[in-house]
C-alpha cells in the first residue's frame, strides 16, 4: 500500500495497550519498517548483560537515544516508517520528532493505544509471566508499582502535528487491514495537494 510523501507513524501508548502487536501488524499491510524501543533494549541486554533496576533504566536511556537516531536517518533519507514505544507527551524524544518533521516536511501520523488499567496490568504481568518478555526488564514487580508509575506519567497524544487516530484494544486488537486503512486516510486527508507518491 503505497504512501505519499514521507510518512512517521508513531504507534505508543502505555504497556500492555497492545503497541508492538498493532506496529507489526501495520508494518506488514503498509509495507513499512518498523522500529520498536524494546528490540534495541533486548539487544543491548544480551551484548552486555542484566542485573537491576539501575541498570535497566541506563539501558532504556540508551535505547531512546538509538531510537531517535534511527528515526532521525531513515527519514531523513526519505523512508516512511513506524516508530513504536511508550511515548509520552513529556518525553524528550517527543519535541525532538516534531522539529524532524517540520524541517524535513514528513508527515507525523500517532496511534495512541489504550485500555483501562486493569487490562494494562493483566497483559503485562501475562507476559512477563509467559517469558515474552526480556529478563533484562526489571521493574513494575506488583500492580501498585505499575499503576503508580501510570499516574505519574501518564500517557496520552504527542502533539506531533499531524493527524491522531485513537485506538482502544480493551475488547481485542482491532482489524489490521483497518487500521492501515485509517492510517491510508489520514495521510490523504493531511497531505496537500501536490504531493507525489514517494519512491
Amino acid at each position: 500500500m503505497a504512501l505519499p510523501t514521507v510518512v512517521l507513524v508513531v504507534v505508543h501508548g502505555a504497556p500492555g495497550a497492545g503497541k508492538s502487536t498493532l506496529a507489526t501488524a501495520l508494518g506488514r499491510h503498509l509495507q513499512l519498517p518498523v522500529l520498536d524501543r524494546d528490540d534495541f533494549k533486548d539487544v543491548m541486554f544480551d551484548a552486555f548483560g542484566y542485573s537491576d533496576r539501575d541498570w535497566s533504566v541506563r539501558v532504556g536511556s540508551a535505547s531512546w537515544e538509538m531510537l531517535g537516531l534511527c528515526i532521525d536517518r531513515l527519514v531523513r533519507s526519505g523512508m516512511s516508517m513506524i516508530a513504536e514505544s511508550n511515548l509520552r507527551p513529556g518525553d524528550p524524544l517527543v519535541p525532538r520528532l516534531r522539529h524532524l518533521c517540520d524541517e524535513t516536511g514528513a508527515l507525523p501520523i500517532e496511534v495512541h493505544c489504550t485500555a483501562p488499567d486493569d487490562v494494562l496490568w493483566e497483559r503485562f504481568t501475562s507476559r512477563r509471566d509467559a517469558g515474552d518478555r526480556h529478563p533484562g526488564h526489571v521493574g513494575f514487580e506488583d500492580r501498585q508499582s505499575f499503576l503508580a508509575h501510570l499516574r505519574a506519567r501518564p500517557h496520552g497524544p504527542l502533539g506531533l502535528g499531524g493527524p491522531l487516530i485513537e485506538v482502544d484494544t480493551a475488547a481485542g486488537w482491532p482489524d489490521a487491514a483497518d487500521l492501515a486503512d485509517r492510517v491510508s486516510d489520514a495521510v490523504s486527508s493531511a497531505a496537500p495537494a501536490g504531493f507525489s507518491a514517494a519512491p
